[in-house]
């Protein structure tokens, strides 16, 4: 089957192509500079010393951000005692080890602070909820065209080595069902 895009449909592809890739470049300059991987404010000439100093500023204001965000220790409680064993299971993964919840928070407030968006997958796994902090570049959003409020599918994608140790890609759409 050969299709053929009218110039219209061709713009209009061509733009949200280059809309996703400068999405990207804004994920990856939030992670250069959150890392101090910054270009030297000061020119350096040939045999002279470099008197830059790269100061990560941004590290220190997402971690302070993150800290006061998540504090110490949160704690999430339900009136039921179901809801609670689940809570409590899902947030230790099944270790019984505290320390797992706070983990996973700081990971995704600070993928947050970094990139501007959050996404927090969750999925059965040995009869208990896995939580999973997944990196924003790997995930679209397409939203209704009557109601910005109203996702219509999560599509998470992500490289990845087949079997055969070629290149692939794997995708998962989450689609909602009216």
């Amino acid at each position: 089957l050969v299709t053929t895009l009218s110039p219209i449909d061709l713009l209009m592809l061509q733009s949200a192509d280059a809309d996703e890739q400068d999405r990207l470049q804004r994920f990856k300059l939030g992670w250069r500079v959150y890392d101090g991987d910054m270009d030297p404010p000061l020119k350096v000439e040939l045999g002279q010393r470099n008197d830059n100093v790269i100061v990560p500023l941004a590290r220190s204001f997402v971690n302070t951000s993150v800290q006061f965000l998540l504090g110490e220790d949160l704690i999430f409680k339900s009136e039921d005692d179901r809801v609670n064993e689940v809570v409590d299971a899902t947030w230790s993964g099944g270790t019984g080890r505290s320390n797992t919840k706070m983990l996973t928070l700081n990971k995704l407030a600070v993928s947050g602070g970094v990139t501007g968006h959050l996404f927090l997958k969750l999925r059965p796994e040995n009869g208990r909820i896995k939580l999973s902090v997944l990196d924003p570049s790997y995930v679209s959003i397409l939203w209704s065209q009557e109601d910005i409020d109203v996702v219509r599918r999560y599509r998470i994608q992500w490289p990845m080595i087949d079997k055969d140790n070629r290149p692939a890609v794997r995708r998962q759409d989450h689609t909602r069902q009216d």
